[in-house]
């Protein structure tokens, strides 16, 4: 009984030795093109790699690589022969991958490869950039150098560059940005492409670096040729987002195809009031599309997929956006963002109340402020709009108009009681720095929506003189709490 279950066991320990292939080794397994048998046949010094061809084996190029290298004859009679069957491209994916892996090892011995291949190629590109990055101390450098040199010659070439430099990997796109001179005309149409893909594939601080410290050409046109390349809405919304974070959209002009491309992409409504307010429409979508993707990096994650539909229908991202605009230093884009509110339906504009009474508080354009009152529901914003002119009317030369301003604003009911009774006491009374104290303490509390009193008593303590000689004297004339 012993003896049987001994004989078990060892054949439960054989079988695995005889078993056929487990599923994980046929799918590493590799069905190579019969140009490379062909190509091993060709060369008797390489008979020794054809098992592993025929293997399937994937290291089987390497192998080839391994049999050649340190012999200037064979190693240039396998870059004759893979050119001669068409196996060029594999042949050095195979070198990039050995200098990748182990640069020490093999720094010295791919030079030669990349000499017998022909360095001046666009398949040879990110390999003589990858020995710019990992083998620089080689005599590859020079080689690279020179393979390199005038990218703009060779429109094959410097397709290649800029495929490195919008890749994946951040060192080998350094590199290649770094052989893409600025002072060549011809480049800088490339530079623009690779601010470009680089915002659709989401790598934004490249995107950014290259755009604030190179000089790409016609970005307009790279992006909007972005635009009809991407392969998805992520990449779409990516790049409107960048026309938007980069400072495009202000300097494009109104003819320029990329604001039609836009305005179709994010279902922009045809503009009631002319060129800025459909421009200032436009730019809503793309402030809106810059928060989403901003969101979306932040969290580590890809834009939703419908977001672009989401543009014109969420109306926390649009009144975002919006406020965005708002804050724009320009007047002229501030004031055509409120005027764009003209091109949605008057229950969508609702939604808008509290960023359109922030800005007729708080706007230094009166033009702005009276737009952003015309769009409020009720006659609250219009009364709003008229603090500012009266605060100033209350500083008039004439006395009548600084009396009717003061009595204009007590009836506005917009200050708490004590306030604006005190601004009309001091007015009669001529006190000029009480007048001043409440005018400010008006300006501030109305800005910031806060109360004029308690402003009052902080700029009381202030560390200004004048600042504080005001609030008291207005304090005083408030009386007693």
């Amino acid at each position: 009984m012993n003896h049987r279950l001994l004989l078990t066991a060892a054949i439960a320990l054989l079988l695995p030795i005889f078993a056929s292939p487990s599923a994980a080794d046929e799918e590493s397994r590799i069905s190579y093109s019969p140009r490379w048998l062909a190509l091993v046949e060709a060369e008797p010094a390489f008979d020794a790699a054809r098992p592993v061809f025929e293997a399937g084996d994937p290291v089987a190029v390497r192998e080839l690589v391994i049999l050649a290298r340190g012999n200037s004859r064979l190693i240039a009679r396998l870059a004759a022969l893979a050119e001669e069957h068409g196996l060029t491209i594999p042949l050095i994916d195979t070198l990039d991958e050995l200098l990748r892996t182990d640069p020490g090892n093999w720094g010295y011995d791919v030079p030669s490869f990349i000499e017998a291949i022909g360095p001046r190629r666009p398949e040879a590109v990110p390999l003589l950039v990858r020995v710019f990055a990992v083998a620089a101390n080689t005599r590859g450098y020079p080689i690279a150098v020179q393979a390199l040199a005038n990218p703009a010659d060779d429109a094959r070439i410097l397709a290649a560059l800029v495929n490195v430099a919008t890749g994946p990997d951040d060192q080998l796109a350094t590199v290649a940005l770094r052989r893409l001179p600025d002072g060549d005309p011809d480049v800088r149409p490339a530079l623009g492409t690779i601010v470009a893909r680089c915002a659709a594939f989401g790598l934004d601080a490249r995107a950014r670096v290259v755009a604030d410290t190179r000089a790409p050409g016609d970005l307009p046109g790279a992006l909007r040729t972005a635009l009809n390349s991407c392969l998805d809405d992520a990449q779409r919304l990516r790049v409107v987002a960048a026309v938007y974070d980069l400072g495009v959209f202000k300097w494009t002009p109104d003819e320029h195809p990329l604001l039609r491309d836009l305005a179709v992409l994010t279902s922009t409504p045809a503009p009631l009031k002319g060129v800025p307010e459909f421009r200032a429409q436009i730019g809503v979508q793309l402030a809106a599309a810059s928060e989403i993707v901003r969101a979306a990096r932040e969290a580590g994650k890809a834009p939703p997929p419908d977001a672009l539909e989401r543009l014109k229908s969420d109306p926390i991202v649009c009144a975002r956006a919006l406020a965005n605009a708002l804050r724009s230093p320009d007047d002229d884009f501030r004031l055509a963002a409120v005027w764009s509110l003209d091109t949605l339906s008057p229950t969508v504009r609702l939604r808008f109340s509290t960023v359109l009474e922030r800005a007729v508080r708080s706007d230094p354009e009166p033009d702005v402020r009276r737009a952003a009152d015309w769009f409020l529901p009720d006659d609250r914003g219009q009364m709003l709009a008229r603090v500012p002119d009266l605060v100033a009317d209350c500083r008039a030369d004439s006395p009548t108009l600084r009396e009717t301003a003061a009595r204009q604003l007590h009836e506005l009911e917009l200050c708490p009681k004590p306030v604006t009774p005190a601004l009309l006491r001091a007015v009669a009374a001529l006190d000029m720095a009480a007048r001043e104290g409440l005018l400010r303490a008006i300006e501030r509390a109305y800005a910031a929506q806060s109360d004029p009193v308690l402003s009052l008593q902080a700029a009381a303590d202030a560390t200004d003189s004048a600042t504080r000689a005001y609030a008291r004297a207005a304090l005083r004339q408030l009386g007693p709490p």
